[in-house]
């Protein structure tokens, strides 16, 4: 059974891009101050200011970064689809009988979790997983954030099951 938190807003991709901007000013600078060890007093107050007022800014997007996903979450086993949120109206099961096509991606993966995708994440080059179907003529897509490689493996399982079982899978 494979579980991952829904992301419930675009925004989550340019916020995640802030997010690991934002963390870095801070070390910069910090980074300057270690490297010039020798600056004025006033230099080094200017330095901290700017510390702070990035600390800040990195708090403020990190509190909207987390309003963009998590009030539901994906449940993907081998016969169905369960979408599951706080609110009852926010609950659905799509079985896996009843879709016409099931859009996959060729692998997924952890976000931000090599310098690779660091560097192609700041270069506004983001990861997405999601999982699309059409049912009934009509695509639904669900973006979700897969937190742990236990759960990519258990992802791995599932589409392996599908494809032994000829489902009608298309990968992008």
């Amino acid at each position: 059974m494979f579980k991952a938190k829904l992301i419930d807003n675009k925004s989550y991709y340019s916020l995640r891009r802030k997010v690991l901007l934002y963390g870095f000013i801070p070390n910069i600078f910090i980074g300057i101050i270690f490297a010039f060890s020798g600056i004025t007093l006033l230099y080094s107050v200017l330095i901290f200011l700017i510390i702070i007022a990035g600390v800040i800014i990195q708090h403020k997007t990190n509190k909207k970064f987390a309003s963009t996903f998590g009030n539901k979450k994906i449940i993907i086993d081998y016969s169905s689809i369960n979408i599951e949120g706080k609110k009852p109206a926010d609950n659905h099961v799509f079985s896996i009988d009843s879709l016409d096509k099931i859009i996959i991606k060729e692998s997924y993966q952890i976000p931000e979790n090599s310098t690779k995708d660091i560097i192609n994440e700041a270069k506004g080059i983001t990861l997405k997983n999601f999982i699309a179907f059409t049912k009934d003529g009509v695509k639904t897509q669900y973006d979700f954030v897969v937190d742990s490689h236990y759960m990519l493996v258990q992802l791995d399982k599932i589409i392996a099951v599908w494809k032994n079982e000829n489902r009608p899978l298309e990968f992008v």
